[in-house]
């Protein structure tokens, strides 16, 4: 009899557990979000707008050619120190010449051509301003993000490959190695990069292949200790010992 009422019990628990349990309720109530507040929350926790900028920036230093209002060397010093128009009409300006109206191939139509569009321009161009020799700086920025794009990225790029072959080498063999490969980074962090940088740019000149140089030799270091303690990481896991 004891032992069927204990059996009657311990199935009535079962069945008891087995029931699906109601939540309990916290006395909050769902509120939702409007629209501003969603997209509020978006860019603070996603980074579109970093993105976006980034993105827009390397679109027009790779179609600079066709984004830049104007020629980015054409020097106007009637425009000297121009002051930003941000795209606005200048009616004292809007008297640009019409190119089909000269015969360019000739020294006296290019002249006359110069001559009469010297006083004006289109409303695209000087929207930032000009520098003081008549260039129109929003040209200038737009072809200098090219250069600029162009140089960090090689020299990154090399950084990235001179850094994580080290790196790999130092945490695969370790052992005199590893050794003598930290000792470089540690040497080579230690030497006064700003010197070493004025120096070389006043020996070999400040041109493109030397700035390309000079960033490549610092974004090196970092990715070798980086990779070096990944390496280490993974060779002293579990499934590494047992294979």
């Amino acid at each position: 009899m004891a032992t069927e009422s204990t059996t009657e019990r311990t199935s009535a628990a079962v069945d008891e557990s087995a029931r699906p349990v109601e939540a309990l309720t916290t006395g909050r109530t769902r509120v939702r979000r409007s629209i501003g507040s969603q997209l509020w929350y978006m860019l603070r926790r996603w980074p579109i707008i970093p993105v976006v900028t980034i993105a827009i920036i390397s679109f027009a230093a790779i179609f600079a050619p066709w984004v830049a209002p104007t020629d980015p060397i054409n020097q106007r010093t009637g425009f000297s120190q121009q002051p930003p128009t941000w795209g606005q009409p200048h009616p004292a300006n809007d008297l640009v010449a019409d190119p089909a109206d000269y015969d360019l191939s000739t020294s006296r139509g290019l002249i006359e051509y110069k001559l009469a569009s010297k006083d004006g321009f289109s409303r695209r161009e000087y929207i930032l301003g000009a520098d003081v020799f008549g260039r129109d700086l929003l040209s200038r920025l737009i072809h200098g993000a090219r250069v600029s794009l162009m140089v960090s990225g090689l020299a990154l790029m090399s950084g990235v490959i001179i850094g994580t072959a080290m790196g790999v080498m130092a945490g695969y063999y370790g052992g005199w190695i590893d050794e003598l490969l930290t000792r470089i980074v540690d040497v080579w962090n230690a030497l006064p990069f700003l010197l070493i940088a004025l120096i070389v740019a006043l020996t070999l000149g400040a041109t493109l292949p030397t700035i390309i140089i000079l960033i490549a030799m610092i974004a090196w270091p970092p990715f070798v200790r980086q990779i070096r303690a990944d390496v280490l990481q993974i060779r002293s896991a579990d499934y590494v010992s047992a294979a």
